[in-house]
């Protein structure tokens, strides 16, 4: 069925990309929705992959980046995860079309007999299905407030000229001929690379001529290159490519990637966007989705404090890989009026100790950092840096944030640390260690590996158990009355009304309580399959490691911190470097001292300023006008460590 005999009047803004891939589309159109949102439309995105994978579950960081999860658990690429944050609107799995989930659904119907035993071809069946799908999935709520979007973002990935992109050229191709020119418009970005000190235009010209070829036409090219191109270049693109000087907009590197939005609302793209559809200028009660972002964007230029944040990772040769926690930090940091200088350790190179160049320096950064964060990740490959990593930050007062396996490996080590159980591990690690700190507790069933994990937006129940509260109590710890989540000293309330503790300004009785406003619930979105061991949870918690966020059940621990004093002997037991007198680096010895004398600071009573860990993604909800509380937490406890060298 033809797009137009359902609904004619959605209008779409298809973005392509020419001469080679990452040449930044997925920016491009983030920043489009952006500045359509804050003209008063409703905007959603898709995002098509061309790839014959169902989904980006199975991708390896290292060769595609981060894994993106939405709230309904889909595992989909990063560039969703520019779209949420840019637009600030929630996406769903069917924005993130690709190959091998639309060859999937076509070969299911032809299973089923539903094209009555036609032969099933590319064109119309699979063609049709694409067009099917984006108009469907077009149609579908995203800011919250349950409008249909007026206006719908496709983002074509890889280049026009990809072989595997054929099949959704051809169906965005039909699309524009049945919705008509006046509810579909092209936006191309193309590079304009320098060699040998000239601009070159003919890799744009050759591949705006392949686009027009398909039967796309480029109506605003969008012309990317280093430094701003001279007017010279933007008429010669205008008559060589056949576009209109007024369309041909040049997008130059900048320093900070959030410029872009406020760049291409100065080219007054939103103008052209809308007279094209022929849609009115719509007024807005309020500040707009841009004005906010201007004012983030004038908090991040003049920034009064820095902060060393260590990222201990273990996918470190590819930035994207924790594309997320990156902008999550900066989020959070512009937000304090801070500069984020972030550094990657690869977590290998913390298993042995400054006992060589690598590690060495890997241990110098830890070392000298205000704040750490300890990423999610799979397999056993530098495990036991990250649980050292954990180890001095803990012991020095670091402040730290444990991620998904973060927060099961700050289980283990202080299980390993505090309570003695030295072969403490993770059944993902060591199915045979005893005890078993974190297990498998499937929700699904087990088999193949795409989507076998506990996905999606979950909530977390916030509360202090009697066992905690108990302990906080008789450490003088708590402030205020103990306000417990129950009665009972080895039982934790399911489906209950969870009460929080009280806490006073000063000294909060619990950070995550604290730092959640005493609201009982905490959003997050899960990507993972083991969880701590329930059966060892009160002996842990006796021992000082909380577990303030339960799911409903109880049996789930969603986040955590660590109550037990800085400076009590339990915590201070096992140290981090066992004959500091031999460290043979000067520097790192330096580093070590000023670390202790930071960390002789704090009073006897005084807990960790911030030792806390999450098994959801908190960096997936952090938006650039909205800072996720977590890591705007993790960034005031490193800016005040720092006051204290």
């Amino acid at each position: 069925m033809a797009v137009s005999e359902k609904k004619a009047f959605m209008n779409y803004v298809l973005v392509t990309g020419g001469v080679i891939s990452g040449v930044g589309k997925g920016i491009v159109s983030s920043s489009i929705g952006t500045i359509l949102r804050s003209s008063g439309y409703h905007v959603t995105s898709i995002k098509i992959d061309p790839y014959l994978n169902i989904d980006a579950g199975t991708f390896s960081p290292l060769e595609h980046g981060e894994v993106y999860v939405l709230d309904d658990g889909a595992e989909v690429d990063l560039d969703l995860g520019n779209y949420e944050r840019y637009l600030d609107i929630a996406l769903k799995r069917d924005n993130n079309i690709t190959t091998g989930r639309v060859y999937q659904r076509v070969l299911q119907k032809e299973r089923a007999g539903d094209y009555l035993g036609k032969t099933v071809q590319v064109n119309p069946h699979i063609t049709d299905e694409i067009k099917n799908w984006v108009h469907d999935i077009a149609h579908v709520p995203t800011d919250g407030s349950g409008a249909v979007p007026d206006i719908c973002i496709i983002e074509l990935g890889g280049v026009i000229s990809d072989i595997e992109s054929l099949p959704f050229v051809e169906a965005l191709r039909q699309m524009l001929h049945e919705v008509g020119h006046d509810h579909f418009i092209c936006v191309h970005v193309s590079p304009i690379p320098k060699l040998s000190g000239e601009l070159k235009t003919k890799p744009t010209q050759s591949s705006v001529w392949e686009l027009r070829n398909k039967g796309l036409p480029a109506d605003i090219l969008m012309s990317r290159s280093t430094v701003k191109l001279p007017d010279e270049i933007i008429q010669k693109l205008s008559r060589m490519c056949h576009v209109k000087t007024a369309n041909i907009f040049n997008i130059f590197d900048v320093s900070n990637l959030y410029q872009v939005p406020k760049m291409m609302a100065d080219f007054q793209i939103d103008k052209l966007l809308l007279q094209h559809f022929k849609l009115p200028a719509r007024s807005i009660e309020g500040p707009s989705l841009l004005d906010r972002w201007t004012q983030m964007l004038d908090k991040a230029s003049h920034t009064k404090f820095t902060a060393r944040v260590a990222i201990v990772g273990k996918y470190t040769k590819l930035s994207d890989a924790y594309v997320s926690i990156f902008k999550a930090i900066e989020h959070a940091a512009a937000d304090q009026n801070c500069e984020p200088i972030i550094e990657m350790i690869d977590s290998i190179h913390l298993e042995s100790g400054p006992s060589s160049e690598e590690s060495l320096y890997a241990w110098k950064v830890l070392t000298s950092s205000d704040c750490v964060i300890i990423p999610g990740g799979f397999g056993s490959r530098g495990i036991e840096g990250k649980i050292a990593a954990l180890k001095y930050c803990r012991q020095f007062g670091v402040p730290v944030l444990g991620i998904c396996l973060g927060f099961q490996l700050m289980v283990v080590e202080f299980c390993r640390s505090v309570l003695s159980m030295k072969e403490a591990n993770s059944s993902e690690i060591n199915p045979e260690a005893n005890p078993n700190v974190i297990i498998d507790m499937p929700e699904h069933t087990q088999g193949d590996m795409g989507g076998t994990m506990r996905l999606g937006l979950h909530k977390t129940h916030l509360a202090l158990s009697a066992i905690a509260s108990d302990f906080m109590a008789s450490t003088n710890l708590s402030a205020g009355s103990k306000r417990r989540a129950d009665d009972s000293k080895d039982s934790y309330p399911v489906k209950k009304n969870i009460e929080t503790c009280s806490y006073s300004p000063d000294e909060p009785a619990c950070t995550i309580l604290s730092l959640n406003e005493n609201n009982p619930i905490f959003l997050g979105r899960h990507r993972h399959r083991y969880e701590v061991n329930p059966d060892l949870v009160d002996q842990i918690e006796r021992a000082g490691f909380a577990f303030v966020g339960r799911d409903i059940t109880g049996r789930r621990m969603e986040m955590g911190e660590l109550i037990l004093a800085l400076h009590n002997p339990k915590n201070q037991a096992d140290p981090v470097f066992d004959k500091e007198d031999e460290l043979k680096d000067s520097d790192l010895k330096d580093l070590i001292a000023n670390a202790k004398k930071r960390a002789n600071a704090f009073s006897k009573t005084s807990r960790h300023p911030f030792y806390v860990g999450s098994q959801f993604h908190p960096e997936f909800l952090s938006r650039p006008i909205h800072p996720c509380r977590l890591f705007r937490r993790l960034i005031q406890s490193g800016m005040k460590s720092k006051e204290l060298n």
